[in-house]
């Protein structure tokens, strides 16, 4: 899972894999968001968009970037 936040970033490392070969930035943000997606909890519907909306994941990319949001690791 991507977070709708951290899309961008996502797209930028797959264009630096097929344009570049660099398979680099790919494995970072894969890791990243494995890493945000680990640490959610994923029970009880309500609990899963509050903290969505507090990691930032539910942002949309032109809206994170405008304000300078980044992905949070959930509490």
């Amino acid at each position: 899972m991507v977070p709708m936040s951290y899309r961008d970033e996502y797209m930028s490392a797959l264009r630096a894999l097929s344009h570049n070969d660099n398979p680099t930035p790919l494995w970072r943000v894969i890791d990243r968001a494995q890493r945000w997606a680990a640490l959610m909890t994923w029970t009880g519907h309500d609990r899963v968009l509050e903290l969505m909306r507090a990691t930032n994941a539910l942002t949309p990319p032109e809206s994170a970037r405008e304000l300078n949001l980044h992905l949070l690791d959930p509490d």
